[in-house]
């Protein structure tokens, strides 16, 4: 379903956000995976307009804790991935609202 629904856009976005999660996590770090995972750190600091440096080393604190340790730099880049909606259901939502509130009698 996801391959039939989702844009490319989307698509990249998800594949960039699995990295941040911590059940996505291996045990043994292969240093290609640690470039990587900094390259994907790096799109999203670019995406959400945040401080590559500062938020690299958070994700390595966070990547080296097993997920455990948030530092409030860190925790910047998952809040920016938690706004991002899911679907649209909420602006129609509000767009249905509107339409009752401002109709042709009012």
């Amino acid at each position: 379903m996801t391959t039939r629904f989702m844009s490319a856009d989307d698509k990249k976005f998800r594949d960039l956000v699995v990295v941040v999660q911590s059940d996505s996590f291996q045990d043994p770090v292969a240093p290609n995976s640690r470039e990587s995972s900094l390259v994907v750190v790096h799109n999203l600091c670019t995406w959400f307009n945040l401080f590559f440096p500062v938020t690299k080393d958070a994700f390595r604190e966070f990547k080296e804790s097993k997920g455990t340790v948030v530092t409030p730099e860190f925790r910047k880049l998952l809040f920016a991935i938690d706004m991002v909606p899911v679907s649209t259901a909420a602006c129609e939502q509000g767009f249905s609202a509107v339409n009752d509130i401002c109709s042709p009698l009012r």
